[in-house]
């Protein structure tokens, strides 16, 4: 009961702790994954209109 009344909030400030850690990885891996990311942003706009002629032509084809 005296510990009732001393922390009545310590399992929100766990939660707190934990959810903090966990948004620290996830910025850490945001920011992996964007820098690994960054050297392909030209092929990818690329591959992008690659894809839009192969589409395109298969409509074609098709029709």
């Amino acid at each position: 009961m005296l510990r009732k009344l001393v922390e009545p909030d310590w399992g929100n400030r766990l939660v707190a702790t934990i959810g903090a850690a966990g948004v620290e990885v996830v910025q850490q891996v945001v920011a992996d994954t964007q820098s690994a990311l960054q050297p392909l942003i030209s092929y990818l706009d690329t591959l992008h209109w690659l894809f839009i002629a192969v589409a395109l032509i298969g409509v074609s084809i098709t029709v």
